[in-house]
């Protein structure tokens, strides 16, 4: 059992549809009586069948530690979990319940999506985006609000970029997985199309006319995957 981690939720109206669409990305499929996750080499995804869910980061911790983030923050009970609205609109859920024991069950390879490059999110107030991540265990490990970009970290190693909002010319979801694979991107959506996956959106916007060189994903939750070739 993993006391403290951070992970990513999503909702799953369709638990089976869910995992299919995760599974036809090379992610393995974990479940126990209770709890389902999509695990990838660097990250895990839990597939939330509670119908009130949104798309979200996860903090399990101990109740004295959940207590100590939260303070005098004001949260709305979803089930098992305490859930926290950043400023940005970001869904955080806090969670005592021990993750299960996944280490033997991560994939040792990527996925299907490449090279997971942390999670991203938009603000239009980077000052008070900072102050509230810092409340709830991040620390700051680059950018500046003056650059229009944050990095940020917590004690799980789970990476969190914030962006000023008009910076990037496309969909998105708050928070949204960043995936970058340099020139190999083209082959990979080559392959999401030939196994019929949906994609969200066709980035032309830096080569208008040219094939995309990347693309927005999103599950049946609202969960979104960017596969860029940055």
């Amino acid at each position: 059992m993993n006391v403290n981690a951070t992970i990513l939720t999503t909702p799953c109206p369709d638990l089976t549809v869910s995992e299919h669409y995760f599974l036809t990305l090379d992610f393995n499929i974990f479940k126990d009586e209770k709890q389902h996750f999509a695990l990838a080499k660097d990250f895990i995804i839990e597939l939330n069948t509670n119908p009130y869910a949104r798309p979200g980061i996860k903090l399990i911790r101990s109740k004295s530690s959940i207590t100590a983030l939260i303070g005098n923050l004001t949260t709305v009970k979803i089930g098992n979990d305490q859930l926290l609205v950043s400023p940005e609109g970001c869904c955080i859920y806090f969670n005592e319940l021990p993750l299960p024991s996944t280490e033997n069950h991560l994939n040792t390879e990527n996925t299907l999506l490449g090279n997971f490059q942390g999670v991203s999110i938009e603000s239009a107030n980077l000052a008070e985006s900072l102050n509230f991540w810092l409340k709830i265990g991040f620390t700051q490990v680059g950018g500046s609000a003056e650059s229009g970009w944050l990095m940020l970290k917590n004690e799980d190693n789970f990476d969190l970029n914030v962006m000023r909002f008009g910076m990037c010319p496309h969909f998105f979801s708050n928070p949204g997985l960043n995936f970058f694979n340099g020139t190999e991107n083209p082959k990979i959506i080559q392959e999401i199309k030939r196994r019929n996956l949906p994609i969200r959106q066709e980035i032309t916007f830096f080569k208008p006319g040219e094939p995309a060189e990347n693309i927005i994903m999103s599950d049946q939750g609202g969960l979104c995957c960017f596969i860029f070739n940055d």
